[in-house]
C-alpha cells in the first residue's frame, strides 16, 4: 500500500509526499530492498546524492545482486566523480 502509494507520488513528482509514504514503508519493511531503492531514486532527484548512495548501500546489504541497486550506485559515484568506484558496481 504505502510503497505503491509512493511510486506514484514519484512519477508525479511530489517528492514530499513520496518520502512520506517510502520512510513508512520502510518501518513495515526494512528487509525490502526495492523500498530502499525507490528511496535512493528519491534522494537522487533532489539531487542528495550522498544520501542516495546510502539508501542504495542498504539495498545491496540486503540483496547484494539487486540490480537497481549495482546500476544507481555506478550513477551515483559518477555524479560524484568518483569514476573507478562507479566502475566496480
Amino acid at each position: 500500500y504505502y510503497a505503491n502509494h509512493a511510486v506514484e507520488f514519484l512519477r508525479r513528482n511530489e517528492l514530499a509526499d513520496a518520502f512520506a509514504y517510502l520512510r513508512r514503508a520502510i518501518e513495515l519493511e526494512p528487509g525490502n530492498p526495492d523500498l530502499w531503492v525507490n528511496l535512493a531514486a528519491l534522494y537522487g532527484r533532489r539531487d542528495d546524492i550522498r544520501s542516495a548512495i546510502e539508501a542504495y548501500e542498504v539495498a545491496l546489504q540486503i540483496d547484494p545482486r539487486n540490480r537497481a541497486a549495482l546500476a544507481g550506485l555506478a550513477r551515483s559515484h559518477t555524479l560524484t566523480g568518483e569514476t573507478a568506484l562507479a566502475a566496480r558496481y
